[in-house]
């Protein structure tokens, strides 16, 4: 139908109709997103920047023991890529995306808890 009309949703288009259709019930993290919105989206970057920028900055500095490069070279990397060509920043900025990833796991629980609270907050600051 494309041009025509609106094309038939896709099966897998929609996570939470997807989820809803088979029966399951949507994740905590889309009911947060649509009974929260912008709110529950700007707490979750908030606190996902505030968990990345010291990560990656104990990485730069070396505040632990390695970086991003000594671990690529502990890997065995240097034997398949010429890592001599690699950004040190980039690598570490990489490293510290995945850790922070990971972070998520303790995150997300906390962002669920606190984002109602900090909704009726907001709606009574205004």
């Amino acid at each position: 139908r494309g041009f025509a009309g609106p094309a038939p949703p896709r099966p897998g288009m929609d996570a939470a109709a997807g989820a809803k259709a088979a029966g399951k019930p949507p994740s905590a993290f889309w009911q947060m997103f649509r009974e929260y919105g912008s709110v529950f989206v700007t707490v979750w970057g908030a606190s996902w920047v505030v968990c990345f920028v010291p990560i990656y900055g104990a990485l730069h500095y070396r505040l632990v023991p390695y970086d991003g490069m000594d671990a690529l070279y502990q890997l065995g990397a240097h034997n398949f890529f010429d890592l001599t060509k690699w950004s040190p920043q980039v690598v570490n900025a990489a490293v510290a995306f995945e850790c922070n990833e990971f972070l998520d796991l303790l995150r997300l629980p906390v962002i669920i808890a606190a984002t109602p609270k900090i909704a009726r907050w907001l709606r009574g600051a205004r």
